[in-house]
């Protein structure tokens, strides 16, 4: 009844919610029930976010829950994100734990500071519990396994799997920007990854995730999820969110980008909705989306409603931007950097 009662409010709230949402929070052998959408939390945080209002966190995840973005992505290197979360959760008495999913990572502390020692990792998941208020996990990663070595990774996964044994967390997952050090990582620990995040590896300016896709999948990973589908805030008409982006030494890139979004604008679209458009659409799975406030989730969600649509159109407008950006496509930057 618990499970019924909470689609019946989604349906109520948010026509295409049942169509986003999963239907248990426990997950399967297949791996976890997230939504379509995965409430991406590194914008809680005020080293993202300068003018960070945390009073209005509560009502930010109030509305994605109740439009069927159930799953919620952190992490201890997201600044002050984890508490954020955490204590705006904390205020929403009407939320059962069921409900929702919470996912974290650990091993990643500063830009570079790392802790993938097997103590470093229990200490650092049970901080995150403290954090968000819950007894358990759905997910978490080893964070950026591309600065570690295999050993060291190893020692790291070795923990999250006894945690897992004792039901502190239910899926154990790694998550990395460069494509070849998820799958060098699945290929050599096959069947001891449950869930693999990529990022910024399928979007308008890049797609080459999907080729990679099937060779990941084939070393037992049960779900690839799709992260930061506008480039860490690339896609967007408003231009790199500041000089810390990886992309901003690539001047054909960000003036290609800029060509793009006067494009759309010409149209009658926004950039960062086009390229929100082109992952849900063209991704199979799960897409972690960054939001901080309440018009970045309603965008979300009209994009989540627009593709259901399959629009003629919004393929038009695909092909026009990647023809812009072409010269720049499947780019990537270096991490760890040179």
């Amino acid at each position: 009844m618990e499970n019924r009662d909470f689609f019946e409010r989604l349906v109520l709230t948010f026509p295409a919610a049942v169509m986003m949402a999963q239907s248990s929070a426990q997950g399967s052998k297949e791996g976890p029930n997230l939504s379509r959408i995965i409430f991406g939390g590194a914008a809680f945080s005020h080293f993202y976010s300068a003018n960070l209002d945390t009073d209005e966190v509560p009502r930010i995840l109030q509305r994605s829950l109740s439009a069927g973005i159930t799953s919620i992505d952190t992490s201890p290197y997201y600044g002050d994100s984890e508490i954020v979360i955490g204590n705006a959760l904390r205020k929403l008495p009407g939320v059962k734990r069921t409900e929702y999913q919470l996912c974290t990572k650990a091993g990643r502390i500063a830009m570079k500071e790392f802790d993938y020692s097997y103590n470093g990792i229990i200490a650092s998941v049970e901080r995150s519990l403290q954090r968000l208020g819950t007894n358990y996990l759905d997910i978490v990663y080893c964070h950026d396994v591309e600065f570690q070595n295999l050993n060291q990774i190893k020692i790291a996964l070795s923990a999250l799997a006894d945690l897992k044994k004792k039901g502190v967390i239910r899926f154990v997952g790694i998550s990395a920007y460069p494509l070849s050090a998820l799958l060098n990582t699945c290929e050599s620990l096959p069947g001891q990854i449950d869930v693999v995040m990529s990022y910024c590896h399928f979007h308008l300016q890049n797609t080459s995730l999907q080729a990679i896709a099937p060779k990941i999948k084939h070393t037992g990973v049960k779900q690839l999820l799709n992260a930061s589908p506008l480039c860490m805030g690339l896609l967007r008409s408003q231009g790199l969110p500041g000089a810390w982006h990886p992309a901003s030494s690539n001047y054909a890139l960000l003036r290609d980008v800029r060509e793009a979004a006067y494009f759309c604008e010409k149209q009658g679209e926004d950039l960062a909705e086009m390229a929100t458009r082109f992952s849900l659409s063209k991704w199979p799975g799960s897409t972690v989306l960054g939001m901080s406030s309440i018009v970045e989730v309603e965008s979300a969600l009209r994009s989540f409603e627009s593709v259901q649509s399959k629009s003629h159109l919004d393929q038009f407008m695909y092909d026009q931007i990647r023809g812009i950006i072409r010269d720049c496509l499947d780019w990537e930057w270096q991490s760890p950097p040179e």
